[in-house]
């Protein structure tokens, strides 16, 4: 039987399992993953997402994937599902711009919510996030 433990966050000592925002807050701040993530994908917005290619943008993907899969938060499976879509969308010989646009445009809305459910350093950065995919 596989373990859970590793796709999911801990909830911090002495608090409840059920209290996903902490769980939330705790995996932005405990786990270096996120703040890799945050600067490997500004770095992407900032030279122009339209110019990364797209297998680097995969591994964009893949990364907040990975990430994503260790929180617990309502919102991030509609993410993950979206950034499947999109990491699809990528994957092929000519990406259909037009689908690629669409898929950014949900994230954005997506991410804008979950900032919303955040506090502390990690709000503002999915913000921003949030108005670069809406931008892109």
């Amino acid at each position: 039987m596989k373990s859970t433990a590793a796709t999911t966050c801990p909830a911090p000592a002495g608090v409840a399992p059920g209290l996903n925002r902490r769980r939330f807050r705790q995996c932005f701040r405990k786990e270096q993953i996120m703040p890799a993530r945050f600067a490997a994908t500004a770095n992407a917005f900032e030279k122009g997402i339209e110019s990364t290619p797209p297998a680097s943008a995969v591994k964009l993907i893949e990364g907040w994937e990975e990430a994503l899969s260790k929180v617990d938060l309502p919102g991030t499976k509609g993410i993950e599902r979206d950034l499947g879509a999109l990491k699809k969308a990528l994957d092929t010989e000519e990406p259909d711009g037009e689908r690629v646009r669409t898929l950014l445009g949900k994230l954005s809305e997506e991410v804008t919510r979950i900032a919303a459910r955040t506090d502390g350093a990690v709000q503002p950065k999915l913000e921003d996030l949030g108005e670069a995919l809406k931008a892109a």
